[in-house]
């Protein structure tokens, strides 16, 4: 039997909307403010009044729009895709299309999440789950950034099953959360 790894609730949406410009091509999001000031970065935004004059926007021109797709995601939802599901037959964590016959219930998409983004400030691909890792550090969410540890630790174990490395990074070494937020911070 597999079950969602987070139960968490859906925040109240009645807040009012927040515009973030994302990346260098500025790829607009919109979010609940409520829903945001879960995050310790964007709560001191939205008290201290950080917008553009005359707008509720925030910009992130350093941020990569897939990494902040996650993080948005794991405002509303608890987790990201692909979600992390435990398995409580077998006692195990496996990541959202990862096994052939997902529960139906889960609503499981099925596609698989490529393991490795394009980062514009590294210049080269690195670990989608350590950039997200990274993003939760500056944006100040603990448990997100333990949910993406877990899930760069299953990809890696999945991956040396098969390869042995982690396909995208130069060398074939696995680049850990520290190394990239070295580059990335």
């Amino acid at each position: 039997m597999l079950t969602d790894a987070c139960h968490r609730a859906s925040p109240p949406l009645t807040s009012a909307i927040v515009t973030i410009v994302v990346g260098k091509e500025q790829r607009l999001f919109a979010a609940h403010e409520d829903v945001l000031s879960h995050s310790p970065y964007f709560a001191s935004a939205c008290r201290d009044q950080f917008f553009e004059p005359h707008s509720r926007r925030v910009q992130l021109p350093e941020e990569e729009p897939e990494v902040f797709s996650c993080i948005l995601e794991y405002l509303y939802k608890g987790d990201y895709h692909p979600r992390l599901l435990h398995d409580k037959r077998h006692q195990t964590w496996l990541l959202e299309g990862q096994q052939e016959n997902l529960s139906p219930k889960l609503g499981g998409r099925g596609a698989s999440v490529e393991p490795t983004i394009y980062h514009s400030g590294v210049g080269d691909l690195i670990l989608r789950d350590t950039a997200v890792y990274c993003a939760a550090e500056r944006y100040g969410l603990d448990e997100l950034k333990r949910l993406a540890l877990r899930k760069q630790g299953l990809r890696a174990a999945s991956r040396s099953e098969q390869s042995g490395a982690v396909p995208g990074t130069r060398t074939g070494t696995r680049l850990t959360a520290t190394r990239a937020s070295a580059l990335i911070i």
